[in-house]
């Protein structure tokens, strides 16, 4: 059974504690660390936990620490996440909370795309649940140093499928590894990947440090044929995602696909 560095429930909550150690066992309680470089104004993430001792979704508060992240009384001073839903009529929004001095993530306001609903507030963030492989951004105040941020929760020993909504549509989604995998990797399950042709096939574009300023995101896309996410030049030269790193999924079809992350213990 595969390593996995854990906590005990007692203390997984306390992020700075750094005593750790390392057992084998199910159901175990963890945390990673995401490294957010110097001056990354946006940063695309997903959680890889569950939430502890109930499994299924942590709610935003529980998987997401506050330590490391600036705070201010000012929402524009602090660190955001965004989160990219829909509102009770089925409109896509985004949902905005920031870390406020000495209460944590705090709810700012809902966003529609494209403008309006500025003043609907989003639910609170102990009551907003982050489900395991959906993504979401971290936004930072201009000019930052170099930061950490922890994700913690329970390691899931089993994983239900993520909807990647059709219709061209954007979706941000993650692996759900606690390990570097690949985009390849066998250990996540896809269904109903598309390839219509030229410009008709499904894509993944993720930020990678192998890109230019010209061209921010690395492009992957769905060939049939060889039933993988392939470069444009048509090789498996594909990107190794990291614990807690997310990307977008464009979906070229009209009809809804699935994927089903990582699940822990790997055989």
């Amino acid at each position: 059974m595969k390593k996995l560095l854990i906590l005990t429930a007692v203390i997984a909550a306390v992020i700075a504690v750094r005593a750790t150690t390392v057992i084998q066992g199910e159901n175990g309680v963890g945390f990673i660390e995401v490294t957010i470089p110097a001056d990354t104004s946006q940063k695309i993430l997903s959680v890889p936990f569950e939430a502890c001792l109930v499994g299924g979704s942590g709610m935003l508060s529980d998987v997401i620490s506050t330590n490391g992240m600036k705070s201010s009384d000012n929402p524009a001073d602090a660190d955001q996440i965004v989160v990219l839903t829909t509102n009770a009529v089925g409109t896509p929004v985004y949902y905005y909370y920031w870390h406020k001095t000495g209460t944590g993530w705090e709810t700012n306001h809902t966003v529609r795309l494209g403008g309006g609903e500025t003043n609907v507030i989003p639910v609170v963030a102990s009551n907003y649940p982050v489900a395991r492989g959906l993504g979401f951004w971290l936004k930072r105040p201009a000019s930052q140093a170099a930061t950490t941020l922890y994700m913690k929760g329970q390691i899931p020993t089993s994983s239900v499928p993520v909807t990647v909504m059709g219709g061209t549509n954007f979706t941000l989604i993650g692996l759900g590894a606690l390990d570097p995998v690949d985009i390849n990797t066998n250990a996540v399950t896809w269904t109903g990947r598309y390839d219509g042709g030229v410009w008709g096939q499904d894509q993944v574009r993720i930020v990678t440090n192998l890109v230019t300023a010209t061209a921010p995101l690395a492009e992957y896309t769905f060939w049939l044929p060889d039933d993988l996410w392939l470069t444009t030049a048509g090789t498996t030269n594909a990107v190794t995602i990291n614990p807690g790193d997310g990307f977008w999924y464009l979906r070229r079809h009209g009809a809804d696909a699935t994927f089903t992350p990582v699940a822990y213990p790997q055989q």
